[in-house]
């Protein structure tokens, strides 16, 4: 397209490079049509650090494609009431501590929390710690919209999805197996008991054959000796 100067021109999103509109790179943006370059996001970032990268808008026409630095996140709420990117620090967040924040490009709905931590939903700043750690552990790699180990939800992730209930300690597991794991403690350590009676008591027998075969022993050699000098006095 031209401008009215008949100046080759680029929509939003696109700058001209040898002749032809071509996409802003990444880490860069243009938020009006024109012949104009597009612009580096770190120039625009109105509030906390910013490190150059791809936008997490594709079409990079506006400066909130842009992305934050790392330690920060964008918060959707604070932007869309600033004129310009707001990258908040992650350690004003409740209980920063739970958050894993050293990736470049977090936002509000990207953060992924820390084993033993819970919010209500992606939206919220509000981190919370969970009574029983194994109820919000997340297999490495689970998305960030998953909130609560398998098996749990609810807040805190204290209840029980379908087909789960709680073992001894707290923890969801899948009804056919919740009872299993108390009920192996109580047959191993009936098992463990039976051969622990078991040696004990062969051990107290052993002894006890022992003592019985050598009193047996003694009586017939105090036979033998009765007979050998009865016969020797009826000579």
């Amino acid at each position: 397209m031209k401008d009215e100067g008949g100046k080759c021109s680029c929509d939003k999103g696109k700058t001209l490079i040898s002749g032809e509109c071509r996409p802003c790179e990444d880490g860069r943006f243009k938020d009006h049509a024109g012949t104009n370059s597009c612009e580096i996001c770190d120039s625009k970032v109105i509030h906390g650090a910013f490190e150059t990268m791809p936008g997490s808008e594709s079409d990079k026409s506006s400066s909130k494609s842009c992305a934050c630095g790392k330690g920060k996140y964008q918060d959707p709420r604070k932007t869309d009431e600033a004129p310009e990117v707001v990258c908040s620090d992650c350690m004003d967040l409740d209980l920063s501590q739970g958050v894993k924040c050293k990736n470049k490009g977090l936002t509000l709905k990207n953060l992924t929390l820390k084993d033993g931590f819970w919010r209500n939903s992606v939206e919220s700043s509000k981190i919370v710690e969970c009574d029983i750690v194994f109820s919000c552990a997340r297999e490495p790699g689970a998305p960030p919209t998953k909130l609560c180990a398998d098996g749990h939800t609810g807040p805190i992730c204290s209840a029980c999805t379908d087909g789960y209930k709680k073992n001894e300690i707290e923890v969801c597991r899948p009804c056919a197996s919740a009872g299993v794991s108390i009920g192996g403690i109580y047959v191993l350590f009936g098992v463990f008991a039976t051969i622990v009676f078991y040696l004990v008591l062969r051990k107290i027998l052993g002894k006890e054959n022992l003592f019985i075969t050598k009193i047996i022993q003694e009586i017939t050699k105090a036979t033998e000796d009765d007979k050998h000098w009865s016969k020797r006095l009826k000579t």
